[in-house]
């Protein structure tokens, strides 16, 4: 009998960040982790959210998809610092969720804390006064943020320490997490990719059309280095005309970069923005453009690389964290950070020779390594032989 249909684990999945009412994207990936795993185990996700606009503390239960989801809301103070008033605010309404939980859910087998603070904190506490054993998954970088002082520093290695399994979502975040904590209980399990919905257009363009370039992100310029692209396109554009760059996303730096790409005069001729879609949208988006750029300075994992290349489509790519780790000569371009000339020559290249990668290719080398079902049974089989030694 396959695994999946025997009595199935209670998984309790402690999100650091999820999807809530004011921002609805936040911590996708984590959700995306935990559906992966519901094909599996038993899911309920826990997750507290301070916000300014919260007058009084609120629990929400709801099931999403077969996954029985407590989202607890609760007012956070107006200082930019975190306070005594906003961690020990925080620990009372998780202890207020757990309660829900308790009631909706029942005990869990195993916790899965997903990002080290505050969701690891909470899960070594569990850990210790209640006994269930945990895993941890890390997607923040750069890692050392977590551990600006001795205090911290100190905090993250117990939580490390207590946990079962520590899983990064790549091999440069699991760099920087040893610079804390060496032993070898690290796993790589990475983000999961919805293959099922970025699929290849199976219709190609006419090469000789205007060729589409296209950047995703929240438009972080610090981060993303968006203005590199831009001044990268100016220069295309002094050496052809044959193509557009459309930037898709909203942020902080958008008015800063339109008001550059149009004193560039490249606004709406050469470079467009897009805003934000919704899922239908950049899927359609990605499968119907040319290629994919992304300029970050550091990536944990660059979630929007993969689903370029699971629409069938080549990146160029910084050498930022995480991309390299799965991007090779048949799936486009590496380049190294903050390098202009490699940038400008890299899109030029790829104008003309992107319809020669295999996008069918492409799309089955992501489906093989970040599916829904590839991720999801690597971690069930992680619980798994926790559970089992345990025993």
């Amino acid at each position: 009998m396959d695994d999946s249909k025997k009595s199935r684990l209670k998984v309790l999945y402690l999100a650091s960040w999820y999807p809530n009412k004011e921002h609805p994207v936040s911590g996708i990936f984590i959700k995306r982790h935990a559906h992966a795993v519901s094909k599996y185990c038993d899911v309920c996700v826990l997750y507290v959210h301070g916000s300014q606009h919260q007058k009084t503390p609120s629990t929400e239960f709801s099931d999403e998809e077969g996954i029985k989801t407590v989202r607890v809301y609760y007012k956070k103070s107006s200082f930019k610092k975190r306070t005594f008033k906003d961690v020990s605010g925080n620990f009372l309404n998780c202890i207020r969720g757990l309660r829900a939980v308790k009631k909706e859910f029942g005990k869990p087998d195993i916790i899965h804390a997903n990002v080290i603070l505050p969701a690891g904190l909470l899960a070594l506490i569990l850990n210790i006064f209640v006994g269930i054993p945990y895993v941890l998954t890390e997607h923040s970088s750069p890692f050392s943020t977590y551990y600006p002082n001795y205090f911290y520093k100190t905090l993250c290695r117990a939580i490390m320490y207590r946990a079962r399994k520590i899983m990064p979502v790549s091999n440069s975040l699991e760099t920087q997490m040893r610079h804390i904590y060496q032993e070898n209980k690290y796993i790589i399990v990475s983000n999961v990719i919805d293959t099922k919905s970025f699929i290849p257009n199976p219709t190609r363009k006419d090469p000789g059309s205007t060729k589409k370039m296209l950047h995703v992100s929240l438009l972080n310029d610090g981060q993303k280095n968006i203005t590199g692209i831009i001044n990268a396109v100016n220069d295309l554009s002094n050496r052809r005309n044959d193509f557009e760059m459309h930037i898709v996303g909203d942020g902080p730096d958008r008015g800063k970069l339109e008001t550059l790409a149009s004193n560039l005069k490249i606004l709406d001729k050469y470079v467009f923005f897009h805003g934000r879609l919704d899922d239908s949208e950049l899927k359609n988006f990605m499968k119907n453009s040319d290629f994919f750029v992304l300029n970050s300075t550091h990536e944990t994992f660059a979630i929007v690389c993969a689903e370029a290349l699971s629409s069938g489509i080549p990146v160029i790519s910084t050498r930022c964290g995480g991309p390299e780790e799965y991007i090779d000569d048949d799936m486009g371009i590496l380049i190294d950070p903050r390098n202009h000339k490699d940038l400008v020559n890299a899109m030029y290249y790829m104008l003309d020779n992107a319809t020669k990668y295999d996008s069918e290719k492409m799309h089955q080398y992501i489906e093989d390594r970040f599916s829904y079902d590839a991720v999801g049974l690597k971690i069930y089989n992680i619980y798994k032989s926790i559970i089992c030694n345990k025993k």
